[in-house]
């Protein structure tokens, strides 16, 4: 299934990157939907947050919402900042964090 994204010319480093993660998880499952930059309500806070890519598919028979933070930075992600994605108040059954440097080494993409 094509990714829905916001298209924008001359895009970032960071913003090329989560389209990148974005191909990469609708590579993995080509019935599941990809959203690029979704608003969502947060489901505690009530306040409006993006999800950088959620994918909602199924298995077994079941709908699935993962929800995906991408990190495209100079430095290393400190696990500060994984910490602070994992208990987010986005609805989803699997939260990942996709890192494009892995802490202490040098560039790669990298799921944490």
């Amino acid at each position: 299934m094509p990714i829905m994204s916001r298209d924008q010319g001359n895009s970032p480093d960071w913003y090329l990157y989560e389209q990148a993660v974005a191909r990469l998880l609708a590579e993995m499952d080509p019935g599941a939907r990809v959203e690029h930059h979704v608003r969502v309500i947060g489901e505690l806070s009530g306040r409006p947050r993006e999800i950088d890519i959620r994918v909602i598919g199924a298995v077994a028979g079941c709908a699935v919402v993962v929800a995906a933070e991408c990190k495209h930075r100079r430095a290393p992600v400190g696990i500060d900042i994984v910490e602070a994605f994992l208990p987010n108040s986005v609805t989803s059954e699997l939260t990942l964090a996709f890192s494009y440097r892995r802490p202490g080494s040098p560039s790669r993409p990298v799921v944490v």
